[in-house]
């Protein structure tokens, strides 16, 4: 643009020279001294001079005048010829300034479209990744279903266990109880005995007292009768008194044997109380003991059980979850044959590497479509590698196992 306008800039100012020029030669040419003519043959030659120098004054002032318009013409039109170049500029700018804002435009169309194409992408895709989740999560609810149904037997089964654990606990309470029935009883029964041989000690301690009060009156009327008789029964009275004396030492050792054989029977009565007390005592503990063990070992049972179903049902959730990821990760990768219908469905026999490279696929149940088990044998292989578990217990079930093809169920 400014070197265009550069180049009108010289052209203009060229051809004003030019101009100029020219004019300056006609004026020249216009005012020049007219050369004398003959008349009669004579000769006009008066004032010349003063001709001459008037000519040229006036011909510098009409130089300079015509200088004047022609400079101010040419100012005129240089000044148009700017302000033409500005019109154009200011056009051309206005055009470009047009082109720019319809690029722009464009390109907001553009980005605006591309946009919507975006935004439309991300809604399909959202679509299937909502549906594949809605899918996935019928499947997880089922499998939910199942497992609740499982757990709910398994529980019934553990309260079964626990209920049974709890009759036993109360049939070992009852013995324990009938135990210590037992015991009181045989208590009540020593005491009992041990009151009646203290009333028979009193008794014979009393009828001993007796005797020997008797015995003491017995003395002194012998010695009374003695005395009174003395002259005559002096044998009869040393008689008396060996009688006396063998009959006192009959009678002692007769109650020293029995004193001994009581206190024998009751020295064996205590040790037979306290061997059976202590027969009791070790009967109780022992089905104390037993019964203790064996709710112990129910509750131990119950609690392993219901951490062994816990993990049961981690494991299932797991496998459940990774089936899911499998099964997603084939169905990208799978394509409907032409001619194969829809809702068809085959169980393939997949063995996988430690990293889920795909070792083998095989047709272990086949939905009697050829077409359809190849094209799910293929979609397996390109889906090579599959997911594997960061678990390894559910990674275990994923070296080999078996995979139901069911596209879009």
């Amino acid at each position: 643009m400014q070197r265009r306008k550069l180049a009108h800039n010289v052209v203009a100012t060229l051809l004003a020279v030019l101009v100029h020029g020219i004019i300056i030669a006609l004026l020249l040419v216009s005012f020049a001294p007219s050369r004398p003519h003959d008349s009669g043959g004579a000769t006009v030659t008066a004032d010349k001079p003063v001709e001459i120098v008037q000519a040229t004054v006036v011909n510098d002032a009409r130089v300079n005048a015509e200088m004047a318009k022609i400079a101010e013409a040419e100012q005129r039109k240089q000044q148009a010829e700017e302000a033409r170049q500005r019109r154009l500029e200011q056009a051309a700018q206005a055009a470009e300034d047009k082109r720019r804002t319809e690029e722009t435009r464009l390109r907001e169309t553009q980005r605006r479209q591309a946009e919507e194409a975006r935004r439309q992408e991300e809604a399909r895709a959202k679509a299937e990744a909502e549906a594949r989740r809605l899918d996935d999560l019928r499947e997880a609810r089922a499998e939910a279903e199942k497992a609740r149904a499982a757990e709910e037997r398994k529980a019934a089964e553990a309260r079964e266990r626990a209920e049974d654990a709890q009759r036993a606990a109360k049939a070992a309470e009852e013995r324990r109880t009938a135990e210590e029935k037992r015991a009181a009883a045989a208590k009540a029964k020593a005491e009992a005995d041990a009151k009646a041989r203290a009333e028979a000690e009193k008794k014979q301690a009393e009828e001993k007292k007796k005797l020997a009060e008797a015995e003491a009156k017995a003395d002194a009327d012998a010695k009374a009768r003695a005395k009174a008789e003395k002259a005559e029964a002096d044998a009869k009275a040393k008689a008396d008194a060996e009688t006396k004396a063998r009959a006192e030492a009959k009678a002692k050792a007769d109650a020293d044997a029995k004193a001994r054989a009581e206190a024998d029977a009751r020295a064996k009565a205590e040790a037979d109380a306290k061997a059976k007390a202590k027969a009791d005592a070790d009967a109780k503990a022992k089905a104390e003991a037993d019964a203790k063990a064996k709710a112990d070992a129910a509750k131990r049972e119950l609690a392993e059980s219901l951490a062994r179903e816990a993990r049961e049902r981690d494991l299932a959730d797991a496998i459940s979850r990774h089936g899911a990821l499998v099964r997603r990760a084939v169905e990208a990768r799978w394509l409907l044959p032409q001619g194969s219908r829809a809702g068809l469905s085959c169980t393939l026999r997949i063995a996988l590497g430690e990293g889920g490279q795909v070792l083998s696929a095989t047709i272990a149940k086949s939905s009697g479509d050829p077409a359809f088990d190849s094209s799910a044998v293929a979609a397996v292989q390109k889906a090579s590698p599959l997911p594997m578990p960061s678990n390894p217990e559910v990674a275990a079930k994923f070296r080999s196992f078996n995979f139901e093809f069911k596209p879009g169920d």
